[in-house]
């Protein structure tokens, strides 16, 4: 799928889920640069971590949890 089709369908959903924050959208942009907008990949959680700008470990593993349901 088109890195831009999946960001519009992800703002959508976003847009009406108050439990997602700025720390769950910027996991999520920092993902879909790592995956370069599809496929399985591998994932350097501290590059992601910078990239989110999530200094604890234990947000990104709530966040990326969340982002999973």
């Amino acid at each position: 799928m088109e890195v831009s089709a999946q960001l519009t369908g992800f703002y959508r959903k976003a847009r009406g889920d108050r439990r997602l924050r700025r720390p769950h959208l910027n996991l999520y942009m920092a993902l879909l640069v790592q995956s370069r907008g599809g496929g399985a990949f591998r994932v350097n959680r501290k590059e992601v971590m910078a990239w989110a700008r999530i200094r604890s470990r234990t947000t990104y593993h709530r966040c990326l949890r969340e982002l999973d349901r």
